[in-house]
């Protein structure tokens, strides 16, 4: 993807190998399917896998859930070429479940590789995380999702899980935008790529299959969510812009911070949590919470929601915007 003067003006750091994909919208008459976990997550995203015909391309954190991997197994032996990308280091390591799931979709014919660092071994990861929740189905669909592919973040009972938001783009423009970064994190060539691996010699079964007296766990768990929203399928024009971190999360005039500068009535945030950058010894501005904060120094109404589990980072935050919102005459903003 090409890039201009404009796609430079922006917070990012630039690291050695990674990709630069510029902003790009794209416009199409369609239709787009929007979801939510733990409402509506898993039947949207099950459904799409049960209809690809040629291939699918999935980039994940974490993936731990078995009833997705049944459904890519299924996939797999109805002749689907699967490739999946999971995060070679992720917070505790390497779960034995999604060990299990990468076991099971190369045994099926699938290929996996992980996201690796080893420093010992000159081998350096391109991003601290691949962090990403995305899968390419046929060239021609794009999901896309706030939560990984586990039993919380895509419950197969909705009254348990977390509060996630996903959106399916049917549109070949979009998903070819998508497949180009896929490929981009995918490459085999960069030594940070590295192929699903039983028994290897220097790593053992660190990207391999799970124990032998690993037993997959299947219980569906339940929970007391009352008021589920289903998945919707809207049709119409629409204008789609991938945001893409580090490549154009952090663009001053476009993408996600350009759109709150740009909003004149209201913008709605929630989040896992929010802070300042930086340290306590050197803080820094957070570019999104300035503009948020900006948006309702100009009037827009203002709304953010934020995670009862870090409540004493979140509760410190609540307080600061609480206390900025005493002295900002006109406004609407609350948490």
């Amino acid at each position: 993807m090409g890039s201009t003067r404009q796609d430079w003006n922006d917070f990012r750091v630039y690291g050695v190998g990674q990709s630069h994909f510029s902003y790009e919208t794209f416009e199409f008459d369609g239709n787009v399917t929007v979801f939510t976990s733990p409402d509506s997550s898993f039947t949207a995203i099950a459904d799409a896998i049960d209809n690809a015909n040629e291939s699918i391309c999935l980039n994940l954190y974490q993936f731990h859930n078995f009833y997705l991997m049944d459904r890519i197994i299924d996939a797999i032996e109805r002749g689907v070429e699967v490739k999946m990308m999971l995060e070679g280091g992720p917070v505790n390591g390497i779960a034995d479940e999604e060990r299990y799931i990468a076991s099971k979709t190369v045994t099926a014919g699938g290929d996996v590789r992980f996201m690796i660092s080893d420093g010992d071994r000159g081998i350096h990861d391109r991003y601290a995380f691949n962090h990403a929740k995305y899968a390419i189905i046929d060239d021609e669909t794009t999901i896309v999702t706030s939560e990984n592919w586990k039993n919380t973040g895509v419950p197969i009972n909705n009254t348990f899980g977390n509060r996630g938001w996903g959106i399916i783009i049917n549109n070949p423009d979009t998903a070819d935008y998508w497949s180009s970064v896929f490929v981009e994190d995918w490459k085999p060539a960069s030594k940070d790529s590295f192929p699903f691996t039983s028994d290897d010699p220097i790593y053992g079964n660190k990207y391999g299959s799970p124990p032998p007296n690993f037993v997959p766990d299947r219980t569906i768990l339940t929970g007391n969510y009352a008021s589920p929203f289903y998945s919707e399928i809207v049709s119409g024009k629409f204008n789609v812009s991938p945001v893409l971190s580090p490549d154009t999360s952090l663009l001053e005039t476009k993408s996600i911070i350009g759109m709150i500068k740009g909003a004149n009535d209201s913008v709605y945030v929630e989040q896992l949590y929010t802070r300042n950058w930086g340290t306590h010894a050197d803080p820094k501005p957070n570019p999104f919470l300035e503009a948020t904060i900006n948006a309702s120094r100009r009037g827009c109404e203002v709304k953010i929601l934020l995670d009862s589990v870090y409540a004493g980072k979140n509760e410190e935050m609540s307080e600061y915007l609480n206390d900025i919102a005493a002295v900002i005459s006109r406004n609407d903003f609350a948490l």
